[in-house]
C-alpha cells in the first residue's frame, strides 16, 4: 500500500442486527441503508480468520493474538492497564459488579450498564467482597466503578465467561468452570452474601436502585505479549480495544463523532475503528435503538466512506460483524454496477 493511502476496518459487532431470520424484513421495514447496503453488496465477502465467536475474541484476533489451550482471553491484564496507574505484575481476572436477578426458573444476569455506581459506592461494596476474597490469597481492586480486578501472585486454573455472553441468558451454564471451578463457586457464594449484607445496598434498594448483588468472573490471565502491530491508530470507546492497542503500542484514540471527523484526522496506513454500540442493543433485542443507531451510522460513516472510497481517499472500507462474515470494498469493487444491491434483511438471514 502506497504511504499516501488509507484503509479502515469497521468492527460493528451487532450490526446485523438481534438474530431473529425470521422477522430480519419486518425489523428492517422502513430503513433507508442504501450505502451500507451497497458497501456489503459488491464487496469481496469471505470468512474471517479467526475462531473465536465471542466479541472479546475477535478483537483479540483481530490484534493478531493467539489464545492459548483450556485459557481465557486475558481480558482483566489488558484493561487493567488504561484502569490502573502502575500496574502489578500478576494474574488478573474481572470481577465485574452485577446485579443477579432470580426467577422461578433461571437467575439473569444484569452488567453495570443496566444500573448506575458511583466510585464512593464501588469502594464500599468492594472493601465488602474484599474479605472473602483476601482468604483465597486474591487482592480486590475496584479502579474504576464498572470494572473491578481480583489480582493474585500466581495464576488459578480457572475457565469464564465474558458478560456479553450471559446478559440476559440463563446462567447455569456460564459459571467458573475448569480444575479449580468449584473453589471459585464456592467464592463466589460468600461474596454474594457479604454484598447483600452492604449498607450500601440497602441503600441502593432505598432509592430504588437495583442492588450490587454478585460480582462476575472472566477474561483470567497474565498480560500477554504483544503480536506485530496490525494498524496504525485504533479508533473506539471500547475498554478492551483501547487496551489492545496500549499493550501494542499502537496509537488509539476514542471513536471519532463521523466519518468526516475521521477522515481529517486519519494518517496514511490501516485503522480499526471498533464500535459495539449496535451490540449492546441488539443481544437484549432492543430493535427500536438498533434501528436508531443503524440510521445514524448511514448517514455518519456508510455513505461519507462510500463516498471517500469512490473519490480515491481510500484504498478499502472493511466491515466485520459478530457473525463471521468478512465484507472487504474497494473503489473497483464499487464500480460493479452488476452487482444489485441485497436489503440489510437478505445479509441478515445468510449463514456464516
Amino acid at each position: 500500500m502506497s504511504d499516501t493511502k488509507r484503509e479502515v476496518t469497521l468492527f460493528l459487532p451487532g450490526l446485523l442486527g438481534p438474530r431473529l431470520p425470521e422477522a430480519a424484513e419486518r425489523i428492517c421495514e422502513g430503513m433507508t441503508l442504501g450505502a451500507l447496503e451497497t458497501l456489503l453488496s459488491r464487496s469481496t465477502c469471505g470468512s474471517r480468520p479467526g475462531e473465536d465467536e465471542s466479541v472479546e475474541g475477535m478483537l483479540f484476533e483481530l490484534f493478531g493474538h493467539a489464545r492459548a489451550r483450556d485459557a481465557d482471553w486475558p481480558a482483566a491484564a489488558v484493561t487493567h492497564l488504561l484502569d490502573a496507574e502502575g500496574a502489578k505484575p500478576g494474574w488478573y481476572v474481572r470481577a465485574d459488579p452485577v446485579h443477579l436477578r432470580a426467577d422461578v426458573r433461571e437467575v439473569i444476569l444484569f452488567d453495570a450498564s443496566a444500573f448506575i455506581i458511583d466510585e464512593a459506592e464501588a469502594r464500599e461494596l468492594a472493601a465488602a467482597a474484599s474479605e472473602h476474597l483476601d482468604e483465597a490469597g486474591c487482592t480486590l481492586e475496584a479502579p474504576h466503578p464498572a470494572r473491578w480486578y481480583l489480582r493474585a501472585p500466581e495464576a488459578h486454573a480457572v475457565r469464564t465467561h465474558p458478560p456479553s455472553a450471559v446478559v440476559g441468558a440463563n446462567l447455569d451454564e456460564f459459571l467458573p468452570f475448569g480444575q479449580e471451578g468449584n473453589r471459585w463457586r464456592r467464592l463466589l457464594n460468600e461474596v454474594q452474601m457479604a454484598l447483600h449484607a452492604s449498607p450500601a445496598n440497602a441503600e441502593r434498594e432505598r432509592r430504588g436502585e437495583l442492588p450490587v448483588n454478585s460480582v462476575w468472573l472472566w477474561g483470567a490471565g497474565t498480560l500477554p505479549a504483544a503480536p506485530e502491530a496490525l494498524w496504525v491508530h485504533v479508533w473506539s470507546d471500547d475498554t478492551l480495544a483501547l487496551g489492545l492497542a496500549r499493550l501494542g503500542d499502537i496509537a488509539c484514540d476514542g471513536l471519532p463523532a463521523n466519518a468526516a471527523e475521521w477522515l481529517s484526522r486519519a494518517s496514511p496506513g490501516a485503522h480499526l475503528i471498533a464500535d459495539d454500540r449496535a451490540y449492546g442493543c441488539a443481544r437484549v433485542g432492543d430493535v427500536s435503538a438498533w434501528r436508531t443507531l443503524l440510521q445514524a451510522l448511514e448517514r455518519d460513516w456508510f455513505a461519507p466512506l462510500g463516498a471517500a472510497l469512490r473519490a480515491g481517499e481510500l484504498v478499502s472500507v472493511t466491515i466485520l460483524t459478530d457473525r463471521g462474515l468478512v465484507h472487504r470494498c474497494t473503489r473497483r469493487s464499487l464500480r460493479r454496477w452488476w452487482r444489485r444491491r441485497q436489503p440489510l434483511s437478505v445479509w441478515m438471514t445468510r449463514d456464516e
